[in-house]
């Protein structure tokens, strides 16, 4: 399960279980923490073990071994774990500007969600000048991606720390790989510096080969048409941001539920299936399923037919807006707060549609989507079994 991160029993299965002994495993997955220390290290030293030496990135993956990107969530780089750990085979050291840079690489851009990100990392390694017209050849003659407006200034944000929140752009401070000259994208005065580092070099490439190996095995041949998402994969709402090619990334607050992004004209919706008992009233939506392919979902509060982002669902096919839905089973994942991705969905119109008086009296509409693809049986199981 730490591996396929998306699948509760992998491929087909003859294992059957009671609805308790079922309960049971969903729960357990809800709250495991695969990023737990104790985990971690004893992967590595099984895997350090059997190899005899410190395991590269890639080795984790092709022995088997935990999922290497739980290294990066809990200890922000493998460097960095290493460190930690303190294996006395490693004596690598790095300046806190190249710490924090790997910091930025392992946990934003090695997920292989989208291979531009590591195609302009991998183009500033090979001394490419004018990188984003670089990438965008790259990607449309090996990817068959156009690189549209939207998504060269989401590339320019994410490459110079500026698609984060505030937060996040002081955390990673240091982390500006390109830089603008004469008109085009080149890399940045600190990267170049950073690079003269041959250990720091070598880590960065073996971030992008990771990177882009996940890109080919996880998400290549599984992105839905038309979208930038694999079908049943799980995404942050960070990640969403980044991938619908928005600008900025939004705090999950600003999101609540849903946004309608005018610019991109793409608006995900992220539903928690099973809400908490103690959640305020003013939140509590009643989203179903009717079946594995319709949904009902409640709009934000203090919301009628005549708002405009009720409007703007009801008329999202004629509008042209790309409406994609992410759905967690509940907020029990501490971890990293991923919701799985079922499709996109179309609004079956005002006339399936209600208005409906929450629990403290506001008043708020009730939405009839179609799913594009109903949901796989495993994946629809486990969601609406609270």
């Amino acid at each position: 399960y730490v591996q396929a991160g998306n699948r509760i029993i992998p491929g087909s299965s003859t294992v059957h279980f009671d609805k308790i002994a079922k309960q049971r495993i969903y729960e357990s997955i809800d709250t495991a923490k695969f990023s737990d220390m104790k985990l971690i290290k004893e992967a590595y030293f099984n895997l350090r073990f059997k190899l005899g030496r410190i395991p590269r990135i890639s080795d984790f993956a092709e022995h088997g071994s935990i999922d290497v990107s739980r290294i990066f969530y809990k200890f922000k780089s493998y460097h960095n774990f290493l460190i930690k750990i303190k294996d006395k085979d490693y004596d690598v050291s790095f300046t806190p500007a190249q710490e924090r840079m790997l910091h930025f690489i392992s946990q934003k851009l090695t997920t292989g969600m989208r291979a531009r990100d590591l195609l302009v990392l991998q183009a500033l390694l090979d001394g490419h000048h004018d990188v984003i017209t670089y990438v965008s050849h790259e990607l449309s003659n090996s990817y068959n991606v156009e690189l549209s407006e939207h998504g060269r200034i989401n590339l320019i944000n994410v490459m110079t720390n500026q698609f984060g929140v505030k937060a996040a752009q002081k955390t990673f401070e240091d982390s500006v790989f390109i830089e603008s000259s004469n008109g085009c994208y080149g890399i940045s005065q600190a990267f170049k510096d950073a690079l003269e580092n041959s250990n720091f070099k070598a880590q960065v490439q073996e971030l992008i080969t990771y990177g882009l190996k996940q890109f080919d095995d996880k998400y290549k041949s599984n992105i839905y048409p038309n979208t930038p998402f694999a079908l049943y994969e799980k995404y942050t709402y960070e990640q969403v941001c980044q991938l619908l090619e928005w600008p900025q990334n939004e705090v999950p607050l600003n999101i609540g539920g849903y946004k309608f992004h005018k610019e991109t004209k793409t608006y995900p919706v992220f539903i928690n299936y099973h809400k908490a008992d103690d959640i305020q009233d003013t939140i509590k939506y009643e989203d179903r399923f009717e079946n594995p392919g319709l949904l009902k979902a409640i709009s934000k509060n203090k919301r009628s037919f005549s708002s405009d982002d009720v409007q703007t669902a009801f008329n999202s096919d004629d509008l042209g807006v790309a409406m994609h839905l992410f759905m967690r089973k509940n907020k029990d994942d501490e971890e990293s707060k991923e919701f799985y991705y079922l499709g996109p969905i179309h609004s079956t119109g005002q006339e399936r549609a209600k208005e409906i008086f929450m629990v403290n009296g506001t008043m708020a509409v009730e939405l009839e989507y179609q799913l594009e693809v109903p949901v796989r049986d495993d994946i629809y199981d486990y969601i609406i079994n609270g």
